[in-house]
């Protein structure tokens, strides 16, 4: 996984090859050398594994170029979601279009056993900073 970080997922059935066209690097660095890492942040790194960054759907750049800052906050209006957004970049980076359905990555995640639910949270405010 070090070495070949997300290509080692997909392999494994856990990404796609869509996965890779929207994380940085195309989910891995071809420098990465695993035994520059230390034991110790190994250790500590393991219970993140596949939690960084894994729900995203389309970059930060694709949602600012493909979404209409405008429909979405009448489409969030119209689900009842207030919206105070200090820039039109903000809202459209972390529109809900930008993000894998989470029922879907968390079975994924599950499945693979890298992780497992612990409880299901519903969020009453974002706040991005």
């Amino acid at each position: 996984m070090l070495n070949r970080g997300l290509l080692w997922a997909r392999d494994r059935g856990y990404a796609s090859d869509d996965d890779l066209e929207v994380v940085e690097e195309h989910g891995h660095f071809q420098e990465a050398r695993s035994e520059y890492v230390s034991d110790r942040a190994k250790e500590r790194g393991a219970s993140q594994l596949g939690t960084i960054g894994a729900g995203r759907l389309l970059s930060r750049t694709a949602a600012k170029r493909t979404l209409d800052y405008d429909q979405l906050r009448r489409e969030l209006s119209a689900q009842g979601i207030v919206v105070r957004a200090g820039s039109a970049r903000g809202l459209l980076e972390e529109a809900p279009e930008a993000y894998k359905d989470v029922d879907q990555v968390i079975r994924v995640i599950e499945a693979s056993a890298l992780s497992r639910p612990v409880a299901n949270l519903v969020p009453t405010a974002v706040i991005k900073g």
